[in-house]
């Protein structure tokens, strides 16, 4: 049996905004930077486990 690996999709949002001024000799700096990250899986329907046992199990090939 082969149990294909997770499929994942990544997607991010950045908004960055800044505002600057002189106020008199002072330079003054403000800025906002807001950041998301999404990320959605798709699992496969039915995950699978087999128990062993013995070495021999494994041996022959006949897991539990």
């Amino acid at each position: 049996m082969y149990l294909a690996p997770a499929a994942t999709r990544q997607r991010q949002i950045n908004v960055v905004d800044t505002f600057s001024t002189v106020f008199g000799r002072h330079s003054l700096s403000f800025g906002v930077d807001y950041r998301r990250l999404i990320t959605s899986e798709s699992r496969p329907p039915l995950y699978e486990f087999a128990y062993v046992l013995t070495p021999d199990q494994i041996y022959a090939n006949s897991m539990a």
